[in-house]
């Protein structure tokens, strides 16, 4: 159990009826604020093949410090992460009932800083993971035509590694969130 805080600033900018960029920068703070242990820089071409259904495909860099009572074998170091991804988004919605369902595949260089006495060397494992995230948002609005109200939404995420560095491990994460935000326009909202 660690009580972690995740602080992010998500653009998307559309640039055609179907195209558009994404960017966001993600800190990581063990304690909710005190320790900062992971930063996080994504980006990625999107591609909206209509209201329902979208596909993102893009690189991630990650700095990561080890954290919490079981870490990954870090020896303490900082290491990188770097990682491509291709993403599916579908979305349906009854009423004031938004559900998401996302889809992620990510091949991922993970470094691993090896230390024979005072020497240090760098490696770098290839590994994949599968996403799978289940998204239900509730909208407070008197009419589905308001554009500002807030919001509840509850989501669940699980992540599977696999390939030929991962041993006797197959599941990585399973991320459950709670979360209250507002929507200020058809193009931007906050979410706590």
């Amino acid at each position: 159990y660690n009580q972690l805080g995740w602080y992010q600033l998500r653009v998307n900018v559309d640039f055609h009826k179907h195209w558009g960029w994404h960017v966001d920068y993600n800190q990581r703070y063990e304690q909710i604020g005190k320790d900062l242990f992971q930063k996080l820089f994504r980006t990625g071409i999107i591609y909206k093949y209509n209201e329902v259904l979208q596909f993102h495909t893009g690189y991630v860099w990650v700095e990561n410090q080890s954290y919490g009572d079981f870490p990954m074998d870090t020896q303490g170091f900082r290491f990188n992460e770097h990682r491509i991804y291709q993403s599916a988004y579908f979305q349906h919605k009854t009423g004031h009932l938004e559900v998401r369902h996302r889809v992620v595949a990510e091949q991922r260089w993970l470094e691993r800083k090896l230390t024979n006495g005072q020497d240090k060397a760098e490696q770098y494992n290839f590994a994949n993971r599968a996403r799978y995230q289940l998204r239900f948002q509730y909208s407070f609005r008197k009419s589905l035509l308001v554009r500002k109200y807030p919001f509840i939404a509850a989501y669940d995420e699980v992540l599977v590694s696999f390939g030929k560095s991962i041993k006797n491990k197959n599941f990585d994460q399973n991320r459950i969130g709670f979360l209250a935000g507002y929507r200020f326009s058809k193009s931007s909202q906050i979410e706590l």
